[in-house]
């Protein structure tokens, strides 16, 4: 089942996709700057804290989706995916270099054991993943309509990230031992 910060944390997407639909893209953009405010909000009321991904996040829709409504352009807030995950890219990466622990294996240690060198490459996975997001978003707002990019940051952003974490989970699954299962040996 998917958890329900996970679900909270999309509905922002959703949120903007329908604002979309009803009217335009600034309307889009205004429902979802409050969106993502909300989702502060409930992750600050339900966890006493907000996560940094979901803080700087937000702070990028504030920001770009502001300028977008105010200077009426949308390539503002097409940029923000482009964005986030160029720099979530080099967080992730940047964490096998900087720190003792990388951000994957931060995450999920409590989960299952593995080895330095997994969690390198399941690092170098993730990081390159959002790369290749923030290059896909980038190519569709330059290449294709405002209409096709709104489309695929629903639709594609989540199959996208539906596919790599079906290809991360069944990897993970043959490299990995998870903690409290039993081992087949």
């Amino acid at each position: 089942s998917i958890p329900m910060s996970t679900f909270i944390e999309f509905l922002p997407i959703v949120i903007f996709y329908i604002g979309y639909l009803i009217k335009d893209i600034y309307f889009a953009t205004s429902l979802l700057i409050l969106a993502m405010i909300g989702v502060c909000i409930f992750a600050y009321l339900r966890e006493k804290k907000i996560k940094p991904m979901l803080l700087i996040s937000t702070l990028l829709v504030l920001i770009l989706g502001g300028v977008t409504i105010f200077l009426r352009d949308p390539n503002f807030i097409m940029w923000k995916p482009t964005i986030i995950s160029a720099l979530f890219g080099c967080v992730f990466i940047g964490s096998i270099y900087l720190t003792s622990q990388t951000l994957i294996e931060k995450l999920f240690s409590t989960q299952f054991k593995a080895e330095k060198k997994q969690w390198n490459l399941m690092t170098w996975m993730w990081g390159l993943h959002f790369f290749a997001y923030a290059y896909a978003n980038y190519y569709v707002f330059e290449n294709f309509s405002e209409n096709f990019w709104v489309n695929f940051k629903l639709f594609g952003s989540l199959t996208w990230t539906l596919l790599f974490v079906i290809i991360q989970s069944i990897w993970i699954s043959y490299k990995g031992e998870f903690i409290g299962s039993e081992s087949s040996n």
